[in-house]
């Protein structure tokens, strides 16, 4: 509400948090964070969508609601740095606005 009141023609886009990674090091070892995550996603949808431009839930895009592989170099939540490229530039693209 406070953006609103400030900016009120601010389009704000709201990102869930992305799966995490299938070989983490440290986290999802045991593939339960994955289902947790997905479900706060479906939370967040349901209770932001109205109050956003728009809101995004990474496991609607393409591959990533299967998770991701790190070839086991990251700690598993921590998405790195190409596969968060790769799911900015959609994010970024307007175009898939209607996708999501």
């Amino acid at each position: 509400a406070k953006i609103r009141e400030i900016t009120p023609n601010s389009e704000i886009i709201w990102v869930g948090p992305p799966p995490p990674a299938t070989d983490g090091t440290i986290y999802n070892k045991d593939g339960s964070l994955l289902a947790s995550r997905k479900s706060k996603n479906e939370t967040l949808k349901k209770y932001i969508t109205d109050k956003v431009n728009l809101f995004v839930n990474s496991y609607e895009i393409g591959s990533f609601g299967d998770g991701y592989s790190c070839e086991q170099t990251c700690d598993g939540v921590h998405m790195p740095g190409d596969h968060a490229k790769s799911l900015f530039r959609y994010f970024l693209n307007k175009s898939n606005y209607n996708a999501i």
